[in-house]
C-alpha cells in the first residue's frame, strides 16, 4: 500500500482493491494450477453438454419405432379401464364430500361413510388389477426402444426443465411475498442496501428452489429408468449421466445469480473506497448528514 500526505499534513495509507480484470488474471492463474479444479470444470462442462446439446447414443430404427407405437397403443386401449377409473374418481369425490368433521359423531353418518369407504377400497382395487396391467405393457413397450434411445434422452429431459421450471415458480413467488410483507426498508438505511437485501433473499429462494429441483429430479428419473427396464449398469449410467447434467445446470444457475450479485457488491465497494481515497489525496473530508432540527456546528 502507498503512503500519500494530506494537505493538513497527516500521512495516510492507500489501501487499494484490485480491478475485476486482476481478479479474473489471478482466478485463471490459480484455476491453471489445481488439477482438482480442472477435473470438477471438465466434469461440469460435460454435464453441460448432456443437458442442453448431446442426443441420443442409440437412434431408433423404423421397425423399434413401429413395434413401440404399436404396443403403447395397446396399452391405452385396456377393456374397461377408463371405466374403472371414472368409477374410482366417483366412489373418492362422494366419499370426500360425505366424510366431514363431525361426521363420526352420528351414528347415521358414521355407517354412512363405512359404507362409501367400503365402496372406494372395492373400486380402487378394481382400478389397481388395470393399471397393473397397463404399466406391464407400457413397460414392455419402452423396453423395445431402450432407455438410451431419443425417447429415453427426451423424456428425462423434459423431466428435468419441468421441474425446473417448478422450482423458478417457487423462487419468484418467495421473493415476492417476502419482499411485500417481510422485507421493508430501514430508517437509516438507502436504496442501495435496501435492493441488495432483496438480492441476497431472492438468492437464497432460488438455492432452496434449486434443491427442491434436483431431489424432485432424482425421484421421478428413478421412475423413468424402471419404466424402461434397463439392466442394473445401463440404468446406473443412465441416472449417473443425467443427474450430472441436472447438476451442471443448477450450479450454471448458481454461479451467475451468486457471481452477479458478488460481482455488483465487489464493483461499488472498490468505487466507494477509490472515491474515499480521493477525497483524502485533496484533504476534503467525507459528507456528512446534519439531522433533522439540528445547526452545524463551525470551529
Amino acid at each position: 500500500p502507498a503512503a500519500t500526505r494530506t494537505m493538513s499534513g497527516r500521512e495516510i495509507r492507500e489501501v487499494g482493491l484490485p480491478g475485476p480484470g486482476d481478479l479474473a488474471v489471478s482466478a485463471g492463474k490459480a484455476f491453471a494450477k489445481s488439477p482438482k479444479a480442472q477435473s470438477f470444470a471438465a466434469l461440469w462442462i460435460f454435464g453441460l453438454f448432456c443437458a442442453l446439446y448431446a442426443s441420443a447414443p442409440y437412434p431408433t430404427t423404423d421397425e423399434q419405432r413401429v413395434e413401440f407405437e404399436s404396443i403403447l397403443a395397446r396399452s391405452e386401449s385396456i377393456p374397461g379401464y377408463d371405466n374403472a377409473l371414472d368409477k374410482m374418481l366417483i366412489a373418492r369425490d362422494t366419499l370426500h364430500r360425505n366424510n366431514g368433521w363431525f361426521t363420526w359423531l352420528s351414528s347415521e353418518g358414521s355407517a354412512r361413510v363405512s359404507e362409501l369407504q367400503a365402496r372406494f377400497n372395492a373400486a380402487d382395487r378394481e382400478f389397481h388389477v388395470l393399471e397393473t396391467q397397463r404399466e406391464s405393457i407400457r413397460q414392455q413397450a419402452f423396453g423395445v426402444v431402450g432407455l438410451w434411445s431419443e425417447f429415453g434422452v427426451a423424456e428425462a429431459r423434459d423431466l428435468f426443465w419441468n421441474c425446473l421450471e417448478k422450482g423458478k415458480g417457487f423462487a419468484k413467488r418467495a421473493t415476492f411475498w417476502d419482499t411485500l410483507f417481510g422485507l421493508t426498508m430501514g430508517r437509516d438505511e438507502n436504496i442501495g442496501s435496501f435492493l441488495f437485501r432483496i438480492a441476497i433473499n431472492f438468492a437464497i429462494n432460488v438455492t432452496v428452489g434449486l434443491i427442491g429441483v434436483i431431489l424432485a429430479f432424482v425421484y421421478y428419473l428413478w421412475e423413468l429408468v424402471m419404466l424402461y427396464q434397463a439392466s442394473a449398469f445401463s440404468g446406473l449410467a443412465f441416472f449417473a449421466v443425467a443427474l450430472l447434467a441436472g447438476l451442471s445446470v443448477a450450479a450454471l444457475y448458481i454461479f451467475v445469480i451468486y457471481g452477479t450479485i458478488v460481482g455488483a457488491g465487489y464493483v461499488v465497494v472498490r468505487a466507494a473506497l477509490n472515491n474515499q481515497i480521493k477525497n483524502q489525496r485533496e484533504g476534503r473530508a467525507p459528507p456528512q448528514q446534519v439531522g433533522y432540527g439540528r445547526r452545524p456546528h463551525y470551529e
